[in-house]
């Protein structure tokens, strides 16, 4: 990269103007990235060695300079090397630590996102690893594949969403007009689906339920029936018009898609199981960008975690 000869890598900055990657010189001129923040912002900041993360999209931007023309000259001139641009991202500092310290020691993942805006205010995986030692670390780190520290499993995990589902069958229900919040249910500890027994979480049942008392109880008998009364066609448009079928878009390498059932080899029991979440797999940030369309009015936004390019005069 020819650009890198000319111009010092720039500032990837929090929203609160916090230092997330600086490149540091010595006075022999060896430059070394360095990541203030060490793991806690790892995946999302990415490395600049690895083009990953906000690292890897805003590559582009770090080593340009937009600055005064003069100065260029003049740095052009004297063989100096010209500072680069500074990234500036939506993240928030105290939101990214607390999300750090919460997942623990915990495999996954953790999003915090704007709804109405799309803005990434957090973003943690787990495990993780520490940017600032990456190349002592990187041959045990690519050779590690029981924890894969280098996936950021906020995009690139792709898990069944379980019970957060629900939601979502819950709004397609309620739109196609097959369920009504006083609708009676009765729930004995599981469901028979053809010739299959679905188990609700809670094994001795929930008992008789309205439809509004079933979401409470995140009752699986509940979301069922619901599903299998808005039937396989109706289903999936709704998971397709929920963006369920499409990468969100979000401005960061290596998106992980969706892994769905193909439409015409979904059964009865397919889409029970579906209903609650099962037997499909979506990514984080999948499902966060999903959700907020859901909470915001309908809008869906596109998940983002940079927003300004400074030039070194602000």
């Amino acid at each position: 990269d020819n650009q890198e000869t000319k111009v010092v890598r720039g500032y990837i900055l929090a929203a609160d103007g916090s230092i997330l990657a600086t490149t540091e010189t010595d006075e022999d001129g060896n430059e070394t990235r360095s990541y203030p923040f060490g793991k806690v912002f790892c995946h999302v900041v990415g490395l600049s060695s690895a083009k990953s993360g906000i690292e890897g999209e805003e590559n582009y931007h770090l080593l340009s300079e937009d600055g005064n023309v003069l100065k260029q000259l003049a740095s052009d001139a004297t063989g100096q090397k010209a500072m680069g641009n500074t990234s500036v991202t939506t993240l928030d500092v105290d939101l990214q630590e607390a999300a750090y310290k919460a997942i623990g020691s915990n495999k996954g993942a953790v999003i915090v996102m704007e709804p109405s805006t799309g803005k990434i205010l957090a973003m943690v995986s787990k495990p993780d690893f520490d940017p600032n030692t990456i190349e002592q670390d990187w041959d045990a780190l690519i050779n590690d594949d029981s924890n894969s520290s280098l996936f950021n499993r906020a995009l690139q995990g792709q898990y069944p969403p379980g019970s957060t589902f629900k939601i979502i069958t819950m709004s397609a229900g309620l739109s196609e007009g097959v369920v009504s919040p006083n609708d009676s249910f009765f729930c004995p500890g599981y469901k028979i689906v053809e010739d299959r027994r679905i188990h609700c979480h809670k094994r001795t049942g929930h008992g008789a339920e309205n439809f509004v008392q079933g979401a409470q109880n995140s009752c699986n008998p509940v979301f069922i029936e619901v599903g299998l009364r808005l039937g396989v066609e109706k289903f999936c448009d709704y998971f397709r018009n929920f963006g369920l079928m499409e990468k969100t878009g979000i401005d960061l390498p290596g998106e992980a898609s969706t892994i769905m059932h193909k439409e015409e080899n979904i059964g009865e029991v397919e889409l029970a199981t579906m209903a609650f979440g099962q037997s499909f797999q979506i990514t984080p940030i999948r499902l966060a960008a999903t959700v907020s369309a859901l909470v915001n009015g309908g809008k869906m936004v596109t998940p983002h975690v940079a927003t300004d390019v400074l030039d070194e005069e602000g």
